[in-house]
């Protein structure tokens, strides 16, 4: 597992963060799933394709996999809910979440065989099933969230896999919709839904190829006080340089802004003196004042790389004149 991807999956791990996905995506932001309602739940989904070989297992391990309580209409439902992390675009999604739940299902149902094998409470066509009239299967429900800052373009439906195929043939085919929180997507006005940082996370990756947005967004009250766990999340997705303070607990995105820009144009002066430097040698060793290698030498370049910057300095200086 690598860095981005275990720092993701900690980070909708919590459970302030879980529950603000869910709740964002599925109830507008309503409060419906509380943390204290949350149960972790091992995110390995096992399935035995044949039962009877025991090795014709498949396992499948998901990023974070829990438990909830639902109260909604003066009524009780459990739900399982899982979260897959995507710092990539998965072109296969439909597919792989789709044998996720179904792995999922397919437990619900080998544990409830089980446990009437156990009580010898079934018979007839219920005890071959392993599943009775009564029984009743917990809704799963996955969601994807992407840290991405590239359009997401791949399918999110198992239709959208299929080739050209017959409209009257895919009506008999069973479909599979991806449930997907795309930071691009989400539309201004709804950032006001999420009541974590985690909202924070999808805010600054939507416009993070907007460097005037970035920069209007550290200004925003509600943007502008991260935590230093969002921070080491945004410096790892994102690639950006935001200074966690030593013995603080949040990060001032203003301030952390000001440092970057600063960090940034220094680094540009830095480099345009690296620039004026080579062009000097290359008008030095234009006028036979020094040998190729020696001006090769005082870039600390190979002489073919030097020679490669010079002929395109040479074609550029002839041009200007």
């Amino acid at each position: 597992m690598g860095k981005k991807d275990t720092i993701t999956k900690n980070y909708m791990s919590n459970r302030e963060h879980f529950a603000d996905a869910f709740n964002f995506f599925i109830f507008n932001g309503r409060r419906v799933i509380q943390t204290e309602k949350l149960k972790v739940l091992d995110p390995t989904e096992i399935g035995l394709v044949f039962q009877e070989k025991e090795n014709d297992i498949v396992q499948k391990v998901r990023d974070v996999l829990k438990q909830s309580v639902v109260m909604k209409d003066d009524k009780v439902y459990y739900l399982i809910l899982g979260i897959e992390n995507q710092t990539n675009i998965h072109y296969a999604m439909p597919v792989r979440n789709m044998l996720y739940d179904a792995l999922n299902y397919g437990q619900q149902v080998s544990e409830k065989a089980r446990q009437h094998k156990k009580d010898k409470d079934v018979s007839g066509d219920e005890y071959l099933s392993g599943f009775s009239k009564k029984d009743k299967l917990i809704p799963v429900i996955t969601l994807v969230i992407y840290f991405g800052t590239e359009d997401w373009d791949a399918p999110r439906n198992l239709k959208e896999m299929f080739g050209d195929v017959d409209e009257h043939i895919l009506q008999y085919t069973a479909d599979y919709k991806v449930n997907l929180i795309i930071p691009k997507e989400i539309r201004e006005e709804d950032f006001s839904r999420f009541a974590t940082d985690f909202g924070k996370v999808m805010k600054y990756i939507s416009v993070a190829d907007d460097m005037e947005k970035f920069a209007a967004a550290t200004k925003e009250e509600k943007f502008k006080i991260i935590s230093l766990e969002t921070a080491h999340l945004l410096n790892e997705c994102l690639g950006t340089e935001i200074m966690i303070p030593e013995g603080e607990e949040a990060v001032n995105m203003c301030e952390a802004w000001r440092e970057i820009k600063a960090k940034s144009i220094a680094k540009g002066i830095a480099e345009g003196r690296a620039e004026g430097k080579l062009d000097t040698l290359f008008s030095l060793v234009k006028k036979g004042i020094l040998k190729e290698s020696q001006g090769a030498q005082e870039a600390e370049l190979s002489l073919e790389a030097f020679l490669e910057k010079m002929e395109k300095w040479s074609e550029k200086d002839s041009e200007v004149e």
